[in-house]
């Protein structure tokens, strides 16, 4: 086998790693820790990956087992909104002041780009979060 061929095969898979490598470090995974005794359902607010600024996917019910973590999504920004609510007990969440629409039962799956909550649609109080670098994002419900 010829050498420099194999040499140049060699830094081709080398840089198509380091590239990959590189894409994957450029996102935030978000997932959510429950660390309560119930199981709990979580909603999603976030800008997809390769989007316009102006969209915003909506995604809920990710189902987060007592004691389980689950991945929810990946973004290639810092900034994204949860909620998250105690299954079958909506009186029970964890969220902040950042009203934002939900449907109820779900599952739902849509893009916004802001404005009030639509016929079917419900505002939920979301926590806004930041992620401070590229890579894994945990948020742990705690009790």
């Amino acid at each position: 086998m010829n050498l420099s061929f194999l040499k140049a095969a060699l830094i081709a898979l080398a840089c198509m790693v380091s590239a990959g490598q590189a894409a994957a470090q450029s996102t935030v995974d978000i997932s959510v820790c429950n660390r309560t005794a119930n199981d709990a359902l979580v909603a999603i607010s976030f800008q997809p990956v390769g989007a316009k600024p102006t969209d915003w996917r909506n995604q809920g019910w990710f189902t987060v087992l007592s004691g389980d973590c689950n991945y929810i999504a990946s973004t290639a920004v810092a900034n994204f909104y949860l909620y998250a609510e105690v299954a079958g007990n909506q009186s029970v969440y964890w969220g902040g002041n950042y009203n934002l629409c939900v449907v109820y039962p779900g599952p739902y799956d849509y893009l916004s780009r802001g404005g009030n909550c639509k016929r079917g649609q419900t505002a939920a109080p979301f926590v806004s979060l930041s992620a401070d670098q590229f890579g894994p994002y945990t948020w742990n419900l705690d009790p």
